[in-house]
């Protein structure tokens, strides 16, 4: 039994996300993971947003999943790339390989593509849910 990927085993996530897909129809959901505090607050500690966690089991921050049950791929995630030199200070992260491996996702790309890949990971969608006013900035 490995101890990386999600606590539980991938099988749960994807158990989720399959019910969550038959209820989007022909729609699409997109969910971010939590932010993470500022470094000056350094006594905080990353907490990861629950939906989000509940259909991924993914805990690190700067991450997105799109569920479209109308696409070829019907899940992508988005994730941080692997930087060595942030390896040093933030520990492991399992970067676009390991969450690919681990995660049960049908594609992964680097959060810094959301916003060039999105029209085409939500392609085939006739409506989006997406949860407006949590980050404003994301709006």
């Amino acid at each position: 039994m490995s101890i990386l990927g999600p606590a539980g085993g991938v099988d749960i996530y994807r158990h989720r996300r399959n019910q969550l897909m038959r209820g989007l129809d022909s729609g699409a959901a997109i969910l971010f993971a939590g932010e993470e505090p500022p470094a000056h607050f350094g006594l905080l500690k990353f907490r990861q947003e629950s939906h989000f966690y509940y259909l991924t089991g993914f805990n690190e921050p700067e991450s997105a999943v799109v569920i479209n049950p109308m696409a070829d791929k019907p899940v992508t995630m988005f994730v941080r790339d692997v930087d060595p030199k942030r390896l040093v200070w933030d520990g492991f992260h399992y970067g676009l390989d390991g969450t690919k491996k681990y995660f049960g996702v049908d594609q992964v790309f680097s959060i810094t593509e959301l916003e060039k890949r999105l029209p085409d990971v939500l392609g085939g969608a006739e409506k989006i849910f997406y949860r407006m006013g949590e980050v404003p900035s994301r709006d």
